[in-house]
């Protein structure tokens, strides 16, 4: 009986390690599974009015098939947040045009805060934060 106990404590003990090791692995293992060409992404206009729709690229390259959380705020002092969206693009390079449409916010200068949050594995979040080019919003006259 002793000797089983002795086998079972061993067996405890490696699966113990073993757990330990993969959460070690998970949290550092450096993921690169989406990756951007540029730092910040070029927007069609330089001018919008609350209700223009702004168009932005982005070129990047996605490693394997997951699905993305996308938050965008648009930024001058205060940031004015958007809902967050899922994109589930699937993996290879490509560039992609995205539209926004530019709520009703006072006129000033701005650019678009992009953040995008992906989970490899149970354990880890990994957190991406890009922005487009400045860009203004002029009050409509009409």
């Amino acid at each position: 009986m002793r000797n089983f106990l002795n086998i079972l404590g061993a067996i405890g003990m490696v699966v113990a390690f073993l757990f330990v090791g993969l959460l070690v692995y998970w949290r550092l293992y450096p993921y690169n599974w989406l990756t951007f060409s540029t730092d910040t992404f070029p927007v069609n206009k330089t001018e919008f009015v609350a209700g223009d729709t702004l168009v932005y690229t982005s070129n990047y390259c996605k490693a394997k098939d997951f699905v993305t959380d996308v938050s965008r705020a648009f930024v001058d002092d205060i940031l004015f947040a958007t809902p967050t969206t899922l994109a589930n693009n699937p993996a290879g390079c490509r560039k992609n045009n995205v539209q926004v449409l530019i709520p009703n916010l006072p006129s000033g200068r701005f650019h678009l805060r992009i953040v995008y949050v992906y989970r490899p594995n149970p354990v880890r979040e990994i957190e991406i934060i890009k922005y487009t080019d400045f860009f203004n919003i002029i009050e409509n006259n009409k």
